[in-house]
């Protein structure tokens, strides 16, 4: 994922207004649903609204991908509220966090009415804006759905000055479970998609513009095969600038692409099988 001051970040004005725009609509729950295939920036997208809104919200990020299996209830919350903790201290505002034994005692009412009013008292007007990427896994984790922490989130989200962007790489209609009808209900939806021409061409020319020239053809050709594609964009970069590098090569050229696309699919084998293994027979 990249930082918020990386060249490699382009585009996105869409999806950026999109969550601008609804995080202002003060009288309205904010539950935003961001989708998009794999690898296309979804959580580097997450990175760019830390660092715009940190000033108007708490912004805490949680990778629900890497949430251990079978997770209980009352860990999922305290590790909630430890980042939660962690975030405001970055930002100068020390959250009270109450002790582990009594997330595990009484997860819902130490979370939500000693860790969470506690937090509002010191926040003011901002709130906090939870982030959860990889939103599916949440599904997959036989441990939250077995101790209702989904419909504890649901709750959140109807109940609480809690704001909630979620990310991830399938449309919530495609998954089941009446835990995600909220969603549908109060959720606001948009798709991560493709890389726009112009900012494909910003992708391959601006992170090295002093160093590696692109022929307009090369450009072309590359743009032709990603289709727009953020990380196969970067895939084949990556390999013509190490080939500048190597042969001390100034100017790029669809001599240069087409003679060095064996090798790049080589170097994206593991992302094409994991594309193959993770999507439906109709996909």
């Amino acid at each position: 994922p990249l930082k918020p001051d990386s060249l490699l970040f382009v585009g996105r004005a869409e999806t950026l207004d999109f969550i601008e725009r609804n995080l202002k609509m003060r009288a309205k729950k904010k539950v935003l649903v961001i989708s998009g295939e794999r690898r296309m920036g979804k959580t580097s997208l997450l990175n760019q609204v830390i660092a715009k809104y940190r000033g108007q919200y708490l912004p805490v990020l949680i990778d629900a991908q890497g949430l251990e299996r079978d997770l209980n209830k009352g860990k999922f919350l305290l590790e909630t509220a430890e980042l939660i903790q962690k975030q405001g201290e970055r930002e100068g505002i020390r959250i009270n966090l109450p002790r582990r034994e009594e997330f595990y005692d009484r997860p819902h009412a130490t979370f939500e009415r000693s860790f969470l009013l506690g937090a509002d008292a010191l926040l003011g007007e901002k709130e906090i804006l939870l982030m959860i990427d990889e939103f599916e896994s949440l599904e997959k984790n036989k441990g939250l759905m077995e101790e209702g922490i989904l419909d504890y989130l649901r709750h959140l989200m109807q109940h609480s000055r809690v704001s909630f962007i979620f990310t991830g790489a399938h449309q919530l209609e495609e998954m089941a479970g009446d835990y995600w009808n909220v969603l549908f209900n109060i959720g606001l939806y948009h798709h991560l998609g493709l890389l726009k021409e112009e900012e494909s061409r910003l992708l391959i020319t601006n992170p090295t513009k002093e160093a590696v020239r692109y022929d307009k053809l090369a450009e072309d050709r590359i743009i032709r095969l990603t289709a727009g594609h953020p990380y196969f964009i970067q895939l084949i970069c990556n390999e013509l600038v190490n080939l500048h590098n190597k042969e001390k090569k100034g100017y790029i050229t669809i001599e240069d692409v087409q003679s060095n696309l064996d090798r790049i699919i080589e170097e994206g084998l593991g992302h094409f099988s994991f594309i193959w293994e993770q999507a439906s027979n109709k996909e």
